[in-house]
């Protein structure tokens, strides 16, 4: 069986989807702290419980997404044999990160969704654009499609 070629995609900023992703983890947070404030005992005043639990647990849910949110990912790259994501230091320059697991989560056509496991077992989801891919969208899509599943070098058993 012959490798999908080498490529290299540049990955988007995603300032909305990490706009969605805030929002949804504060909403969450204050929808907690609604829920706190509804049990028996609280004041009847809306006021105080909105301000003594729903602000807080919304900031604190907001705070939390943009710790779990990746840092600055700039690329995506397959070498033929492992996927890698490029990141930008300004002190040591482009660094590549070895994903020992890839997989699409979501395909819509010029926009996927990806899952990804770092060597030390976080997750990471990826975006990727069809606009931002340029001419290596299609190199790209054929990658994924034929070594997303399978664990790259070095992936744990």
């Amino acid at each position: 069986m012959r490798a999908a070629p080498a490529v290299s995609a540049d990955l988007p900023a995603c300032r909305a989807e990490r706009m969605l992703i805030i929002a949804l983890y504060a909403l969450t947070g204050a929808a907690l702290g609604y829920w706190g404030a509804a049990l028996p005992g609280w004041p009847s005043d809306p006021w105080v419980w909105a301000l003594t639990l729903m602000l807080p647990a919304g900031w604190l849910g907001a705070w939390v997404a943009r710790r779990l949110l990746p840092g600055k990912l700039t690329g995506l790259r397959w070498s033929g044999e492992a996927w890698a994501v490029i990141t930008t230091d300004t002190q040591a320059g482009d660094a590549f990160r070895i994903l020992p697991k890839l997989a699409v989560a979501l395909d819509l056509g010029p926009w996927l969704l990806l899952k990804a496991a770092e060597t030390n077992g976080a997750r990471l989801w990826l975006v990727l654009r069809q606009r931002q891919a340029g001419p290596a969208w299609h190199l790209l899509r054929v990658a994924l499609q034929a070594h997303a599943t399978r664990p790259g070098p070095g992936a744990p058993p």
